[in-house]
């Protein structure tokens, strides 16, 4: 019996494709398993630095609204401050 040839992987110059989750429920009805991307621990290391870099710059913006009375910014850094926090816990 002869082996199988091995499996290429993918070329490197086609990323898969990400599918939005209400894409994949409606085209599978709720039972597809879930879908995957890989990306290089550079990419994943940049955006969690950004996303440090965020949360200072949040804090510094919430901290200047709270030492002065305009309230013209409590709206868009509340909405800010939800943002950073849901990418914070993923």
């Amino acid at each position: 019996m002869a082996a199988a040839p091995p499996v290429a992987p993918p070329p490197a110059s086609a990323p898969p494709k990400a599918v939005p989750a209400a894409d994949a429920e409606a085209s599978g009805g709720g039972n597809a398993p879930p879908q995957t991307i890989r990306v290089t621990v550079e990419v994943l290391e940049g955006l969690m630095m950004l996303v440090s870099e965020l949360v200072l710059t949040r804090n510094q913006l919430l901290q200047l609204s709270r030492n002065g009375a305009d309230s013209a910014f409590a709206v868009p850094l509340q909405r800010l401050s939800h943002i950073t926090s849901d990418l914070q816990e993923g």
